[in-house]
């Protein structure tokens, strides 16, 4: 398992990006969509790899655009880790009497809550695997 991201809401993306940039992170990319915009920051001693993998390992800072966003919604969204194999993870999560929030019904992306409720995603490594059962009928909170 490998620290991929961890994502924080926020209500204004430009004051987060210099508070974070104060800190020392500096800015790996932006990503600007319809519904959201997103600035991934990176320490100076994890910015290599953060430039060469998949925005990890990062803090993501995302402003919600969307008309149905709630303002004052801001703070930790979740924390992501790539694993390699998304099915086989989430078997064990089951197996030791975790229940997965989000089940991998796309071969790729999964979520868990901590006993305090925070959210944990994984993500497979790679390209997603092939949709199988039983994790495509799978709801949610089993």
């Amino acid at each position: 398992m490998y620290y991929l991201h961890t994502t924080i809401f926020t209500d204004n993306l430009e004051q987060s990006e210099k508070f974070w940039s104060t800190l020392g992170l500096d800015l790996v990319r932006r990503m600007d969509q319809p519904t959201m915009s997103a600035a991934f920051m990176a320490a100076p001693n994890d910015m290599e790899q953060a430039r060469s993998e998949r925005f990890s390992p990062t803090v993501a800072l995302v402003e919600r655009k969307a008309a149905n966003a709630v303002k004052g919604t801001s703070g930790v969204s979740h924390a992501c880790y790539r694993v390699h194999d998304i099915y086989a993870t989430c078997q064990m999560l089951l197996d030791k009497g975790m229940t997965l929030r989000m089940p991998p019904r796309d071969g790729f992306r999964a979520m868990v809550r901590d006993p305090d409720g925070a959210t944990i995603e994984f993500h497979q490594i790679g390209e997603r695997k092939a949709p199988v059962e039983p994790w495509i009928s799978m709801a949610d909170g089993v």
